[in-house]
């Protein structure tokens, strides 16, 4: 595919590094001399100097014949300008990068309606709303807002039992959830051995730097990270058997009052957590308590053990931290551990500090970046990919699919069929009821279909569907 990305940010060269590793033709544009000079040092991609809001920048590009376009720019206006003049020079398919949660939907306006008869005079005007302007009437086919997106991720780990990221597909029937092994039941048994409590596929194991795609007879290991699949029934009593389990968050205290924390604790005031934010700065407190009615602001400093306690942090049910600096982040979570908070969660903003955290003990280290990326990764595959979720340090992709009508995998055993190597079906829906497979299942026409498979193979799975 040939792909142009607009922004050389920390995303843009997190899309540009992510699209070149699979083989796409990737094109950066940039108006920063300086950027441009970072991009040229770190990746192999052609570049385009210059403000991509002007058409002949876009021109220059070839937009004309991109197979996507990502507006990543720092201004969403901007970025929605961007796709709708790709789309009209002929790009197929555009992602605009769009902060502002009134952008990020329908934008809806207020409209006066009036009615007039011929014995009655003008009735009064009254207020009600209609939908003004879609994303496409723009030429957007994707908006995403990373901080919604955190937003989003954050509160499934708080709703669920353990503390696990999970993914979701085929509308929520199947789950995908990450554990960390801490039960001796199943230390160092073969997953064949494994008495499970409900019906799963054991899809991947990390375990320290390695990534196994297992079969029945690979061993599980106390601390290794497992990707369990499975029917949403079953979740709960599945996460019993590899992990702890934590309860459902009621209460959390977020540490750092910004863009992102401020859409993660509004998250969670509507779902009824009562939320703590803790930010330094005295005038952003004043604007968050604008926009939370129902959090306690307190300014002062996260990293501040006193003022922890004395706010009575530690009775918490979980620690979000979100401050601009990572490490920062990541030492704030490990005081909450010692404080005894149940869930720990730590934003990064690159990947490799995910491991590095959860090595230390955070429980969860999540990357915006990286949860973005996973959004925008399902434009860049084929008709029948419905979602993609990127797993292990961009090593392994879960990815769902519709099986077509002529696809190689259909109408026949499973058994009989040869996946490429480092890839499995973990699991699949016929007629809205999910299935493991067995070696006598058969994938039929319009099933929808989860693999896991390692980044290397995705190409090749999809192929097969």
């Amino acid at each position: 595919m040939y792909v142009v990305i607009v922004g050389a940010g920390m995303m843009g060269l997190h899309i540009a590094r992510m699209m070149s590793n699979e083989g796409h033709d990737v094109v950066i544009v940039e108006q920063s001399e300086a950027r441009m000079q970072l991009v040229n040092e770190k990746l192999d991609v052609k570049t385009v100097l210059g403000g991509a809001v002007n058409p002949s920048t876009l021109y220059e590009a070839e937009v004309r014949r991109a197979d996507i376009v990502i507006a990543l720019t720092n201004s969403d206006e901007a970025n929605i300008v961007i796709c709708f003049l790709a789309k009209q020079m002929g790009a197929s398919k555009t992602v605009a990068r769009v902060r502002n949660p009134e952008y990020s939907g329908y934008i809806i306006a207020p409209t006066a309606t009036t009615k007039t008869t011929s014995t009655t005079p003008i009735a009064p005007a009254s207020t009600t709303t209609r939908r003004v302007i879609r994303p496409k009437n723009l030429g957007i086919d994707l908006i995403v807002n990373p901080e919604l997106v955190v937003a989003d991720e954050v509160a499934r780990i708080l709703s669920n039992l353990y503390a696990a990221p999970t993914e979701y597909f085929a509308d929520g029937q199947i789950l995908l959830s990450e554990y960390k092994v801490s039960k001796e039941t199943i230390f160092n048994k073969q997953i064949q051995d494994i008495n499970y409590p409900g019906l799963l596929t054991v899809a991947a194991i990390e375990r320290g730097t390695d990534v196994i795609i297992p079969k029945n007879t690979d061993i599980i290991k106390e601390g290794d990270r497992v990707y369990i699949v499975s029917s949403k029934n079953d979740m709960d009593k599945v996460g019993a058997l590899f992990a702890q389990p934590r309860g459902k968050a009621g209460s959390t205290v977020i540490i750092g009052g910004g863009s992102i924390g401020v859409q993660v604790a509004s998250r969670l005031e509507n779902d009824g957590i009562h939320v703590k934010v803790i930010e330094e700065d005295a005038k952003r407190c004043w604007d968050i308590s604008q926009k939370l009615k129902h959090s306690t602001i307190i300014q002062g400093e996260g990293s501040n053990y006193t003022l922890l306690i004395q706010e009575g942090v530690a009775s918490a049910d979980s620690l979000i931290c979100s401050t601009e600096r990572s490490e920062l982040n990541i030492l704030i979570g490990l005081l909450g551990k010692n404080l005894g908070i149940p869930r720990i969660i730590s934003l990064v903003d690159r990947q490799g500090f995910v491991t590095m955290a959860e090595t230390m003990g955070i429980d969860i280290a999540l990357a915006p970046l990286e949860l973005t990326a996973g959004k925008i990764a399902r434009l860049s595959r084929l008709a029948e990919v419905i979602s993609v979720a990127i797993l292990a340090n961009q090593r392994v992709e879960a990815i769902e699919m519709i099986a077509a009508e002529k696809a190689e995998i259909i109408n026949k055993p499973l058994g009989n069929f040869q996946l490429p190597a480092g890839a499995k079906i973990a699991a699949y829906t016929h007629e809205n009821t999910v299935h493991i497979p067995q070696k006598e299942s058969i994938i039929q026409p319009g099933d929808h279909v989860v693999v896991v498979c390692l980044t290397s193979a995705s190409s090749s799975i999809e192929k097969l569907f």
